[in-house]
């Protein structure tokens, strides 16, 4: 296993993408079966680092959807990787519990089921999992964001909260200690109140093997209230070389790169180099399943935002014709498509089935990527003045702000009141929130 980035090719001072995994494109993309469609490759599976075509060592998959089965082929792509090479972040499911679609629990979930040894049973298995294949691995959270939601037992915060703190009582009494899997705490709230109370009682829980933070919902969306958590760690030391990962649940929109890029340069320069900043995004599986592609990123004054088409049954249109219509990016995968056998499935949803959709996934993570890429550079950019003009003026006051937050707390400026009344702008929650 690594937790050292660099080893997956992850180049420092910038936020770490992860692709959400989502089941069954990846699980077509683990199936060496799938690769028959493709005579002219020799991979789909973009995870591996001797890749020909393109690579992406790191990822994320939730375990809400697994069957946790530890020789599950549809997981091969996860459980056969190359572990010194590649970083994976198992999360627990929170989210799926939440949607009321945790696939081991679904049907079952009731306040007298969490006293289960059934359910019990399921805790051991998601601990056993990251143990087995997993970098990092979240804590199995209750969501705040889902109080209210249809079929979700919870209605208040408070036993959120409370049955979060006990799963992490349960997954520190049955950590083995026989793998160097390293758990992030999970911080939940529908407000920067929440948030705060959430942390400060999560924090301190005895023995518990703090390794790092992720920020789920609200926490994560509102670039306002991430900043003011990830300030409140810095205030109380918990940033370090041993708690050194934040990790943005969920939220991977392109303007959202722009913002956690910003909270990485600041991390780096006042903070320590060796805390890194991940996030994750299913959106390029999910269109997929839809039939759709990525075709390009498009900049503006309000910032950017992934263009997108429907898969054309005719690839060399795709290819050929299409592209300089649709201002379609290459992938580096494109030239195989004239040895891509029938992609295209008349008679199937979207005209194509599960093993076309481990196609579309691998292209739209690449053409993501692309996006990626061409932003953090970007953003780099601002730390010359000069370049300030070609950037939005939301995003270079909301850089400013953020690197004098940032100064102020490491020199022990900055108490809990003055960070929870900071003097910001009230539209960075548009950052993330307008973009796609």
């Amino acid at each position: 296993m690594t937790h050292d980035p660099s080893e997956a090719g992850i180049p420092p001072g910038q936020a770490i993408f992860l692709p959400a995994f989502q089941l069954p494109v990846t699980g077509n993309i683990s199936d060496p079966r799938a690769r028959a469609m493709f005579p002219g490759s020799k991979e789909l599976n973009w995870f591996r680092p001797d890749n020909e075509h393109w690579k992406y060592c790191a990822g994320l998959y939730s375990l809400g959807q697994s069957s946790l089965d530890l020789d599950d082929p549809a997981e091969a792509m996860f459980t056969q990787r190359d572990r010194d090479r590649t970083l994976l972040i198992a999360d627990s499911g929170g989210y799926q519990l939440g949607k009321n679609s945790f696939k081991q629990v679904k049907g079952r979930m009731s306040h007298e089921f969490l006293r289960d040894p059934q359910y019990d049973i399921i805790r051991q298995n998601v601990l056993t999992w990251m143990e087995t294949y997993a970098d990092y691995g979240l804590i199995i959270d209750f969501p705040a964001w889902a109080i209210g939601k249809k079929k979700f037992i919870f209605t208040k915060y408070e036993d959120c909260l409370s049955e979060t703190v006990r799963n992490m009582e349960f997954f520190r009494d049955r950590l083995t200690g026989n793998s160097p899997l390293k758990l992030l705490s999970v911080i939940q709230g529908r407000s920067i109140h929440e948030a705060l109370a959430w942390y400060h009682r999560v924090k301190n829980i005895e023995r518990f093997p703090y390794n790092g933070w992720s920020f789920a919902g609200p926490v994560s969306g509102d670039p306002t209230i991430t900043l003011m958590l990830i300030l409140m760690l810095i205030k109380e030391g918990r940033l370090s070389e041993t708690e050194n990962w934040i990790h943005m649940l969920g939220k991977g929109s392109l303007n959202a790169i722009f913002v956690y890029n910003v909270f990485q340069e600041c991390l780096d320069e006042f903070v320590n180099k060796g805390i890194r900043i991940s996030y994750d995004m299913s959106s390029p599986f999910k269109l997929a399943k839809h039939g759709k592609v990525y075709t390009h990123m498009k900049s503006n004054n309000r910032g950017y935002a992934m263009q997108e088409m429907k898969w054309s049954k005719d690839f060399k249109s795709f290819i050929n014709v299409d592209r300089k219509k649709w201002c379609v990016w290459e992938c580096p995968f494109d030239a195989d498509l004239d040895n891509a056998g029938d992609v295209y499935q008349p008679n199937t949803k979207h005209g194509l089935d599960t093993k076309s959709y481990a196609f579309l996934g691998y292209r739209n993570i690449n053409i993501y990527c692309q996006a990626m890429n061409s932003i953090t550079l970007q953003t780099k950019s601002l730390a010359e003045p000069e370049n300030e003009r070609h950037f939005p003026d939301l995003q270079v006051r909301f850089r400013k702000d953020v690197r004098s937050a940032f100064e102020k707390a490491t020199l022990g400026q900055l108490s809990e009141t003055d960070i929870l009344y900071l003097n910001l702008s009230q539209d960075y929650p548009e950052l993330i929130s307008r973009s796609r």
